[in-house]
């Protein structure tokens, strides 16, 4: 909604509209033409230089560039995921990530809390299932606490309860762990992809969905750059998508939480300290590496210009 109301501001509310479902497009010499489903009976046509597919990881755009690509690739493996308002832990400023590829959990803050002293507070169950056909993805489809406390109910650590947290939540939601196989092109001629629809990829070290924000700055900075469409769309493709495509392969690998599974094979029954069992060299390579191939590394992101140049903001004459 965030997002919505800034491009509201920037380009009017007339130059938004929602309550369309993408059918069918194709493009010519000069521009696009994307055919859409409405409440109207009769189906909605509209033409643009170029046409971007931001529909995520089921994208019909995708679809009708890779038509044989089937369904997403899953990975065993279901997340369970609620938020609910508890008191702080660790200070209240920390991510704490703890497990193993069959089972782990991720717990952060996000914001405060109506009630003094407590903060809203996301948190992630991990568990590897058997069950080679999982359901459907969809984002709001709720479970049972059951089935949740029964796999994490030993899960409790001096400064963090998790079968308490997960008890006091409101709504539990499931979701499976899925993406797809990097492909050789986003961009083709005045259509090219975006986000999940581009990319789709295990929500590892954070990524997934802030990478998708990264997207459309490049994809900006491509359409800045260059007066042909078509030249923008091959520039934005050629920049971005094989890093993404690294980082995609990176996440099933794990990703800079490699040295959580490294610990658990060498010491299943426990250590007391981590540098007897993963050497410091092994941590810091483990998250370097994902880091830069992520586009993350500090020096990096502190260092380089920005994607798009102060300036283009709010003058629609640039968009």
């Amino acid at each position: 909604m965030l997002l919505l109301r800034a491009v509201r501001a920037r380009i009017g509310s007339d130059n938004v509209r929602g309550g369309l479902r993408l059918i069918s497009f194709a493009q010519d010499r000069d521009r696009v033409t994307a055919t859409f489903k409405g409440g109207e009976a009769t189906p909605v046509t509209d033409r643009a230089d170029i046409l971007v597919g931001a529909d995520g990881i089921h994208s019909t755009v995708r679809r009708a560039l890779y038509p044989n690509e089937g369904e997403p690739r899953f990975a065993q493996q279901l997340l369970w995921r609620g938020a609910v308002d508890t008191e702080p832990f660790l200070g209240g400023a920390t991510m704490i990530i703890a497990g193993h590829f069959d089972q782990r959990i991720v717990v952060y803050p996000m914001a405060q809390a109506a009630k003094a002293g407590h903060l809203l507070t996301n948190w992630v169950c991990q568990v590897a299932i058997s069950d080679q056909s999982p359901p459907r993805e969809d984002w709001n489809r709720k479970v049972e606490k059951d089935r949740v406390l029964a796999a994490f109910a030993r899960w409790r650590l001096p400064w963090l309860d998790m079968p308490a947290l997960i008890r006091n939540t409101p709504e539990v939601y499931e979701f499976p762990l899925v993406d797809r196989d990097p492909v050789q092109a986003w961009s083709f001629g005045r259509v090219t992809l975006i986000g999940d629809a581009a990319h789709p990829m295990h929500p590892t070290g954070s990524q997934a969905g802030s990478q998708a924000i990264v997207d459309a700055r490049a994809l900006t900075a491509a359409l800045l750059a260059a007066t042909d469409p078509i030249e923008a769309l091959a520039l934005y493709d050629a920049e971005r998508r094989p890093a993404m495509n690294d980082v995609t392969l990176r996440n099933r690998c794990f990703g800079p939480e490699a040295a959580m599974q490294l610990a658990e094979e060498r010491a299943p029954d426990g250590f007391d300290r981590i540098e007897d069992v993963v050497s410091r060299d092994e941590l810091e390579t483990a998250v370097a590496a994902f880091s830069s191939a992520a586009g993350l590394d500090a020096k990096v992101v502190n260092s380089r210009p920005s994607f798009v140049p102060s300036g283009h903001y709010g003058n629609r004459a640039d968009w």
